[in-house]
């Protein structure tokens, strides 16, 4: 009983060790396959996001003050 006993604990353990490989080895694999972009493409980017964060944010503000305005207007009305 006990040989049987080391030999799937054996065969577990080793599954584990060969699960634990392949992850390691795909999500190396993986990383390689990654396409960075360059120095220039990245700024170029960063601006673009930026920009539209602050377009974005002016908008909000925009209709924010506008409805500000409007719930003061309705509220003087009654």
């Amino acid at each position: 009983m006990e040989k049987t006993e080391k030999k799937s604990a054996g065969k577990q353990k080793q599954k584990k060790k060969s699960f634990i490989t392949l992850f390691f080895n795909n999500i190396s694999s993986e990383f390689r396959k990654i396409v960075w972009p360059s120095r220039s493409e990245l700024i170029k980017q960063t601006v673009v996001v930026i920009i539209i964060s602050l377009v974005i944010g002016a908008l909000i503000f925009g209709m924010d003050a506008l409805f500000s305005l409007m719930q003061a207007f309705f509220t003087d009305l009654v």
